[in-house]
């Protein structure tokens, strides 16, 4: 996106501004992450989003904590769906892979527990 002094295209989205420069810097990863944080909500819905938290990103994977082992088994079976959600929300192919965890636990997605 370039922008002509004199020019006013109206309100642009924080989003479009910093990851070009976050990019530019050397910190694409956490641009990207930056705009995950920002699609979570509208591609899996505010009650899921209150049960979830986006954590990390590292290449290509995005881990989320959940509240309850349901909800992360749950979102377990639609992951490849709401991968494609964000992806098509952020328009190019950032996440390949969801690993759900519930909040202060291991990876629930693994099959083992912490401590169990």
């Amino acid at each position: 996106m370039s922008y002509q002094r004199g020019e006013d295209s109206g309100p642009v989205p924080l989003s479009d501004l910093l990851v070009p420069t976050l990019s530019r810097l050397g910190l694409k990863t956490r641009a990207q992450f930056a705009q995950l944080l920002g699609a979570w909500s509208p591609v899996v819905g505010d009650m899921v989003a209150a049960h979830t938290s986006p954590i990390a990103f590292l290449r290509g994977r995005l881990t989320v904590e959940t509240d309850s082992p349901a909800m992360g088994h749950q979102l377990h079976l639609q992951r490849q769906t709401i991968v494609d959600g964000l992806n098509q929300k952020l328009g190019e192919r950032v996440v390949f892979d969801i690993r759900f965890r519930l909040a202060g636990d291991k990876d629930l997605t693994d099959g083992s527990r912490r401590g169990r």
